[in-house]
């Protein structure tokens, strides 16, 4: 069973918005590689890092109250900050995946969770041109069931 995070996207208005800036900052997977990677950054590494490798888990993101995508987790690196507090770098791949939109409050940090309680990816022909809807317009037929 797969085991996934939970994670709110602070200032981040629509998956289109999360795509734009997993792009802008994305970086390479390492020295030897020319693959480039998302990231974000948290203050401690999950205890379970090695579950969420094996199962092949995500990063759900919540934006504006719902669960909308999530981002497969390729890795975790451990790092200093130049004033000498450590942090984990968690790195995702770049594809950001459509999921059905679920309603969640707003967490700080990450929280797991547990493949059983992950929303389903959208199909991906019904993800064909959702993006240049407007975001309002997306969530209302959301909420019609009609996507």
């Amino acid at each position: 069973m797969a085991l996934h995070l939970l994670r709110t996207g602070v200032g981040i208005d629509s998956v289109r918005h999360i795509r734009e800036r997993q792009r802008h900052y994305a970086i390479f997977l390492n020295d030897n590689s020319d693959e480039r990677v998302g990231f974000i950054h948290t203050r401690f590494q999950p205890k379970k890092s090695n579950d969420i490798l094996k199962t092949n888990g995500s990063v759900y993101w919540i934006i504006k109250g719902y669960i909308q995508c999530r981002q497969r987790i390729v890795g975790f690196e451990e790092d200093t900050e130049d004033d000498g507090k450590k942090f984990c770098r968690i790195l995702l791949d770049p594809e950001v995946i459509r999921t059905e939109s679920r309603r969640h409050r707003h967490i700080q940090g990450w929280r797991y969770l547990k493949e059983n309680d992950a929303p389903k990816d959208m199909d991906t022909g019904i993800d064909d041109g959702i993006e240049d809807m407007p975001e309002h317009m997306i969530k209302e037929l959301q909420k019609l069931g009609l996507i």
